[in-house]
C-alpha cells in the first residue's frame, strides 16, 4: 500500500492558526511521517507527500529518511501529480487530503482517500502508543524551500519547536468520527456505511 500526501492541503489543515514559518509546520509535520512510517513499514510500503511548484520546470523526488518528497514543478499543482499516482497504484494507493474534487478524481482510479483529521489522528495514536518503545531515535529533517519568484532556496536545519508548533494545530473531529467513538465507548456493533468505511480505514494505517 501506497499512503499519497496532499502535502500543503494537510499542513493548512493542521495549523490554521499563526505559527514561526509555514516550513516549520511542515518539517514537523514530516518529522512525525517518518517517526510513523518506521513503526508501520511491514503495512505500508511507502509514504508519498506531493508539494505544489518547485524550483525545477519538472517534477522532482527527494527522500527524507524514508518519507519521499515530491515537487510537482514549476507553476504546477500538487492535484495533478496525486492523480498521475492514483493512475500508477491505482487500488495500492490511498489519498490524504480534504479535497473533496480531488478525492473524486482519484476515486475514478479507484484510489481510496482519507480526512486528514483521521489521518493525523492515526499518526499520532500510533508515535504515542509506541513512544516509549521505539528504538530508533529521530532527527530533524533539513527541508529545502523553493521560490517561484526566484531560483534561490534556502534550507530550514535545526530542531523545531514541538509544543509551539502543536500549540498551533486545531483537529476537531468531523460528526462521523464523533458518533463512530461513541458507539465504540457504549459497546454498539452496528455502525453506518460510512462508519464502517471510518473503521476500515483505520485498520489499514492506524
Amino acid at each position: 500500500m501506497v499512503v499519497l500526501v496532499d502535502g500543503y492541503n494537510v499542513t493548512r489543515f493542521l495549523f490554521p492558526r499563526e505559527s514561526p514559518s509555514h516550513e516549520a509546520e511542515l518539517a514537523f509535520f514530516l518529522t512525525r511521517l517518518v517517526r510513523y512510517y518506521a513503526l508501520k513499514k511491514e503495512h505500508i510500503h511507502e509514504i508519498v507527500v506531493v508539494l505544489d511548484g518547485g524550483m525545477f520546470s519538472h517534477k522532482t523526488r527527494e527522500i527524507h529518511r524514508g518519507i519521499v518528497i515530491v515537487y510537482a514543478g514549476h507553476g504546477r499543482k500538487a492535484d495533478d501529480v496525486l492523480v498521475e499516482y492514483g493512475k500508477q497504484f491505482r487500488n495500492g494507493a490511498i489519498l490524504v487530503s480534504n479535497d473533496r474534487e480531488l478525492q473524486r478524481r482519484m476515486a475514478a482510479h479507484a484510489s481510496e482517500s482519507v480526512g486528514v483529521a483521521q489521518f493525523w489522528d492515526m499518526v499520532t495514536t500510533v508515535c504515542l502508543a509506541q513512544q516509549e518503545d521505539a528504538a530508533v531515535r529521530f532527527g530533524t529533517i533539513n527541508f529545502t524551500k523553493y521560490s517561484s519568484d526566484d531560483d534561490e532556496d534556502s534550507t530550514l536545519a535545526g530542531e523545531v519547536d514541538g509544543l509551539l508548533i502543536e500549540g498551533s494545530m486545531s483537529l476537531p473531529l468531523h460528526k462521523h468520527e464523533k458518533d463512530l467513538l461513541g458507539q465504540q465507548r457504549r459497546g454498539v456493533n452496528t455502525l453506518s456505511k460510512k462508519e464502517k468505511a471510518v473503521s476500515a480505514m483505520r485498520k489499514k494505517l492506524g
